[in-house]
């Protein structure tokens, strides 16, 4: 029989908590004080003992229940198992000592405190519902670990702390060598193990040997019983009552906290314990390391990696000019700044790591730092500086393989950053040869600075979606031939986007931002990532929204390389758009990220900079898989705002298109690229713009990302002829009608759902369309006039700007006329629609279900909306009609809710894998008065399928 859980084998734990709490219900002894119980011993294997506060020691068996401040000790053949009130639960093995310090639990609202303290032994701990609420707390005397939500496993000795993130979110250690002087580091990943030794954090990969050995101490063995006098038979099982105990079953004991029923010599913060006094003298044999070394926790002698390391070392720019001429006065707020500007940027070739230390030469001065496998932390470290030597406090990594490392620091003189990476170059081959299409996935670590947790974006915006669905970035590998290919560029492609709405009505703040691009070659021979940022914010549903720009590139190593590992593993992303000028020299457009309100006179741009180091990760099973070359069309809504060079505001607007063929949606398999075109009009005619024409990605370019049929976006293309254009009304913008945008003034992003799935806005009741042959999703766009015509400063339209924050796409394999009237019958069509709205002033993103209903025999039928912004709607006596057969239209009249509201619908059929007319599409507009006020109006997406 086993008597102890091992590894993350939950099934197993599930099967054997079931057997030990049936010989808990059997055998447990009721002696003991209940208002003072947290937890029982689910499973024992003797020698272990308790000793109760006040107490003698006593023998725990399988049911004896622990209380608060209760010493538990093992034997050096013993093990135990605990289980807590909230379901938590923590085996121990052989010769391991540990408190329960504090327990609270209110099981009404699954909330309270759990502290323990661990002073020596292997153990695992798996969380309940304290863990996944408030988090709980091992002490220990190395470190303190903070949980939650996950399952960890320990080995605490004299010398150090070993604990690996089994599975679940979040392993935090902290160790305090000296008072006030902390440092914590955090473990998200599962089977990463943080080693601590004298204060010092090191993270590496858990390997299987150590977690093996571990498991084998908390494993039971045949014949032990767990403490019972005798094994459970079946027939007790099923008479034992176990559904009626357990983590199924509300606890009703709370406990005092600490404080409350005793006192804590550790203190309920205290960080460490200190050693086992039996432990003194091993302790005792151990020498003292200084800040200026890290140790190698692998098992082996100090790291040694052969192979010579290019990299690059960055410092946070003095007050820096930008290539716009725009002037950044903070340092702190710079972030790394500047380009390949050698004043910031220090390459080198010479990097080495030999017996734990990494060395290389920075502008004549030698450089030699700690470093061990997995991340670490350091403090007081020495380095070069020009004109005064410095030293510098913060964390490293060196990945297992050997082929990159990273250092964030702080200078300690001043406190400002500073950066430095390098690894081992991709071998030339792997850019050369040949390729099969795949995708890698790169997890992008977050820039230590801004702190952000969406990539790209101060924390000042990010910190605002704290749900954001963030997409992994990826990479697909060309079809064929070199991955820089010069020759047939751009088929290497690149894609990552992060989407949020969060809250609903005038509660509601939105995001979206995005980038593709791909690998190209610089005539130098250099393959780099070279693209653009697009996005915007809406923080507050009555402010205009904020739009986000900036390059992304990879940041070259000394050798000019610009990727790391044997297989593109490894490169790190700033916001500089470097390319070589036409003298074979480098040039840097955007080197500073913007975050720029519409409104410049009262919010004036923000200005910084980022750093994400890419790191290979596992590509989810199914990406890539399914790749179609289509010709798609379709529909697309927004709302567009309009501002003046002087600050004047026009009323905002609704842009839409009435004829499928004014939006289409191609991809290409070949150059996995996407081409785009959305044009639309101002269906109100409210504004002096008649229409706008957005153009994303292209055929062969580098704007678009095919990753497959449910994966691709692209941004803003003004190569695509006639494709980015502004009608105005005439005498708005003279000389002439139309008004071409530079390539610079016009920022556009668009991305499918698939990329970035997100429904958890929407509210009770609606449900997206699967709709799986019909592609939808999201774009936003911002155009710019970069010119004044006519007398210099005179012209009302120089510099004049065009936003759309949020708006909807839907595009479909567009039937002709003829094949839809050739059906016959009548059916009904589900879906949902989608699109923003403006409530009087008030911007913000809504959703509805739709369903129609239609008879091909007749061309008509009805169109349903219901929980659209709280209100219903249904077609209106005339019906929906069709002219063509495939396309159709009508009017809707609001038949629920508050205001007064119309609107009006254009949609298609579009084909499926069965019918002509499997999947309908299209656009509505909704005009109208609210409780708000009489300017109601929305423009929304829909796409529906046919029910069998």
């Amino acid at each position: 029989m086993e008597l102890l859980i091992t590894g993350d084998k939950a099934m197993r734990y599930v099967s054997f908590l079931s057997m030990v709490l049936m010989s808990l219900a059997l055998l447990a002894p009721g002696a003991e004080a209940r208002q003072l119980e947290i937890g029982t011993t689910a499973a024992v294997n003797p020698a272990t003992t308790g000793t109760p506060p006040g107490q003698e020691s006593r023998t725990l068996f399988i049911g004896t229940n622990v209380f608060f401040k209760e010493r538990i000790a093992t034997s050096a053949t013993g093990q135990t198992q605990l289980l807590f009130l909230d379901a938590s639960s923590l085996t121990v093995g052989p010769d391991s000592e540990l408190v329960l310090d504090e327990f609270v639990y209110d099981p009404g609202t699954s909330t309270g405190t759990l502290a323990l303290t661990i002073s020596k032994g292997v153990f695992r701990f798996i969380g309940g519902q304290i863990s996944k609420t408030a988090g709980v707390t091992i002490r220990t005397p190395h470190a303190t670990l903070g949980i939650r939500g996950s399952i960890i496993q320990g080995d605490i000795s004299s010398v150090q702390l070993v604990a690996t993130l089994i599975a679940g979110e979040e392993l935090a250690i902290e160790t305090c060598p000296t008072p006030g002087s902390c440092t914590t580091q955090t473990i998200t990943r599962p089977e990463y193990t943080g080693t601590v030794i004298q204060g010092t954090i090191s993270v590496t990969k858990a390997s299987g040997d150590q977690l093996a050995a571990q498991g084998t101490e908390l494993e039971g063995s045949t014949g032990q019983s767990g403490g019972a006098d005798e094994t459970p038979t079946d027939d007790q099982v099923a008479s034992s009552g176990i559904d009626q105990t357990g983590s199924t079953v509300d606890p009703t004991v709370i406990v005092d906290p600490i404080g409350a029923g005793g006192t804590d010599t550790n203190g309920p913060t205290g960080c460490c314990l200190p050693p086992d006094p039996g432990e003194a003298d091993d302790l005792g044999e151990q020498t003292t390391a200084s800040q200026d070394t890290a140790t190698d926790t692998s098992g082996s002698a100090a790291v040694t990696i052969p192979g010579v390391y290019s990299g690059t070392a960055m410092d946070t720019p003095d007050p820096y000019t930008t290539s716009f001429g725009e002037f950044i006065a903070d340092p702190l707020a710079q972030a790394f700044l500047g380009g390949p500007d050698p004043d910031f940027h220090d390459g080198f070739t010479d990097g080495a790591v030999v017996d734990g230390r990494f060395t290389t030469t920075l502008d004549g001065d030698p450089l030699d730092v700690p470093i061990v496998l997995g991340e670490f932390s350091f403090a007081g470290v020495p380095v070069p500086d020009d004109p005064v030597d410095d030293s510098v406090t913060g964390t490293g990594f060196l990945d297992p393989s050997g082929a990159f490392l990273f250092y964030e620091v702080t200078f300690d003189s001043d406190g400002t950053p500073g950066f430095l990476f390098a690894g081992i170059p991709t071998p030339d081959a792997v850019f050369a040869a040949d390729s099969s299409f795949r995708v890698d996935s790169y997890e992008l670590r977050p820039d230590f600075i801004l702190g952000s947790a969406i990539p790209f974006l101060r924390d000042e915006i990010a910190s605002n979606f704290p749900n954001a669905t963030v997409s992994d970035f990826l990479l697909a590998r060309a079809t064929s031939g070199p991955l820089g290919d010069s020759v047939n560029p751009f088929k290497t492609k690149t894609l990552w986007a992060a989407l949020s709405i969060e809250g609903q009505g005038a509660g509601q703040k939105s995001l979206l931002v995005g980038t593709a691009g791909s690998l190209f070659e610089l005539p130098s021979g250099e393959v780099i990532i070279a693209q653009g940022l697009r996005g915007s914010a809406r923080l507050v549903a009555s402010d205009e929204a904020i739009r986000f720009g900036s390059g992304i590139g990879t940041i070259p190593g000394g050798a000019d390389n610009h990727f790391f590992g044997d297989d593109l593993d490894f490169f790190v992303l700033d916001q500089n758009f470097v390319f070589e000028d036409g003298g074979g020299g480098e040039t840097t457009f955007f080197d500073a990220a913007r975050e720029q309100p519409l409104d410049l006179v009262t919010s004036p741009t923000e200005l910084y900079g980022f750093r994400h180091v890419a790191m290979k990760i596992e590509t989810p099973a199914g990406i890539g898989d399914v790749r179609t070359d289509s010709d798609l069309n379709g529909y697309a809504a927004g709302i567009g705002a309009t501002r003046l060079k002087t600050d004047v505001f026009s009323a905002p607007y609704l842009l839409a298109n009435g004829d499928p063929l004014d939006v289409s949606v191609a991809t290409a398999t070949a150059t996995s690229s996407v081409t785009a075109i959305f044009d639309l009009e101002d269906v109100l005619d409210i504004s002096d713009v008649d229409s706008l024409k957005f153009a994303f990605g292209g055929s062969g370019a580098s704007r678009g990302a095919f990753i497959d049929d449910d994966l691709f976006g692209a941004r803003d293309s003004a190569g695509i002829a006639g494709g980015v254009r502004l009608d105005a009304t005439p005498g708005v913008l003279e000389p002439g009608l139309a008004r071409e945008f530079s390539p610079f003034g016009f920022r556009s992003f668009m991305v499918t759902q698939g990329t970035v799935p997100a429904d958890s806005f929407v509210p009770a009741g609606v449900t997206f369309c699967t709709c799986e042959y019909i592609s939808w999703g999201y774009w936003t766009s911002d155009f710019r006039f970069n010119f004044d015509e006519g007398a210099p400063g005179l012209d009302p339209n120089a510099f004049r700007r065009e936003r759309v924050h949020i708006g909807t796409w839907v595009a479909g394999d567009l039937p002709t006329p003829g094949e839809v009237a050739g059906l016959s019958g009548t059916a009904n069509f589900i879906g949902h629609l989608l699109g923003p709205v403006d409530d009087n002033g008030t911007r913000y993103i809504a959703a509805g279900n739709f369903s129609q209903s239609w008879d091909f025999d007749t061309d008509e039928g009805q169109i349903t909306v219901t929980g659209f912004d709280g209100r219903d709607f249904a077609s209106t006596a005339d019906g929906i009609t069709a002219a063509n057969a495939r396309d159709f239209s009508g009017t809707l009249a609001q038949t629920s809710g508050t205001g007064t509201i119309g609107a009006a619908a254009a949609g298609s059929f579009f084909r499926g894998s069965s019918t002509a007319a499997d999947y309908s599409g299209g656009t509505i507009a909704f005009t109208g008065s609210s409780l708000a006020g009489p300017d109601y109006k929305a423009v929304t997406t829909f796409a529906a399928q046919q029910t069998p």
